[in-house]
């Protein structure tokens, strides 16, 4: 949207001075312009130096939050990559659980790494 919003400010100022160079030619010529027309005028050519700041703080706010939201996600994904690590240490650790009498603390243990495993996804 931003690149897109340029390109028209861009033809739009392309336009304008075009219209500039037809109000030079009736300038010229000594048209009379009344109070509404040079009103008129006067915000179509101010308006490209009004949009434009505007334009540029817009796109430095979304700049800003695509930044953001970027972190966001890194930070995620690093905590998602810890807790895959502690389901995997906790998954090897069952091979050497081969004791029966801790077997319901054993499975205990499987269910809750089975439901985050879940929550996980």
């Amino acid at each position: 949207y931003v690149n897109e919003s340029k390109e028209t400010l861009h033809n739009l100022n392309k336009e304008l001075n075009s219209a500039r160079k037809q109000l030079a030619f009736l300038v010229e010529h000594h048209y009379q312009f009344s109070d509404e027309e040079l009103k008129l005028v006067g915000s179509t050519w101010l308006w490209p130096s009004r949009i434009k700041p505007l334009l540029d703080d817009c796109h430095k706010r979304l700049k800003d939050e695509r930044s953001r939201a970027e972190e966001e996600l890194n930070a995620r994904k690093d905590k998602f990559v810890e807790e895959l690590d502690e389901y995997v240490n906790l998954a090897e650790a069952f091979r050497t659980f081969g004791e029966l009498s801790r077997m319901s603390e054993n499975v205990a243990t499987l269910n809750k790494l089975l439901d985050d495993l879940h929550q996980a996804k």
